[in-house]
């Protein structure tokens, strides 16, 4: 399903790394675009190896990443190994897969849900969109000459704060 409300949705993405600078319009481009899952305890989000080129946010529940090694237990067997818990209730381990956003590569690890999960899934058309506006609105900012000098995060913040509005011709921009 495609998520019904962007300001419910835009307060959960924002604690992703990637998106916690993002502006309004940024974070609701994505939240418009983000899709709601439901899993099921014991359901796979994915597998390791599996061609991956999204991210996922916890909105509810606890995912485990494991990873397959060989002949921890058993010499000459593989099985999976528990490497890290993700839950919707901690800001700083919410979401996963974040690096299949950046560019789609094999997963590194099999992500099967503790908990039933409600899951969004942030696909990387989304996160494209919201990088071109951002790199818009950058450009924007950095083309006025009072603003030339300032640095990358300066800039950054200037623009995050922008809101791009589009006037009729003869209406007043200013009263």
């Amino acid at each position: 399903a495609v998520a019904r409300d962007p300001a419910k949705y835009c307060e959960i993405i924002r604690r992703v790394r990637f998106f916690a600078e993002m502006g309004d319009a940024e974070m609701e481009a994505v939240a418009r675009a983000i899709q709601v899952f439901r899993f099921a305890k014991g359901e796979l989000v994915y597998d390791q190896e599996e061609e991956g080129a999204d991210c996922w946010v916890l909105e509810a529940g606890e995912v485990q990443a494991a990873v397959q090694v060989f002949g921890v237990r058993d010499a000459g067997v593989y099985e999976w190994r528990e490497t890290r818990t993700y839950s919707a209730m901690q800001a700083h381990s919410c979401y996963f897969g974040e690096k299949g956003l950046l560019r789609a590569s094999p997963r590194q690890a099999r992500m099967t849900c503790r908990t039933d999960v409600t899951a969004l899934r942030i696909a990387p058309e989304a996160y494209v969109t919201c990088i071109r506006m951002r790199e818009y609105k950058d450009a924007l900012v950095r083309d006025v000459q009072l603003f030339s000098m300032m640095t990358d995060e300066q800039v950054g913040a200037i623009s995050s704060s922008l809101k791009i509005r589009t006037f009729e011709a003869g209406e007043a921009v200013c009263s």
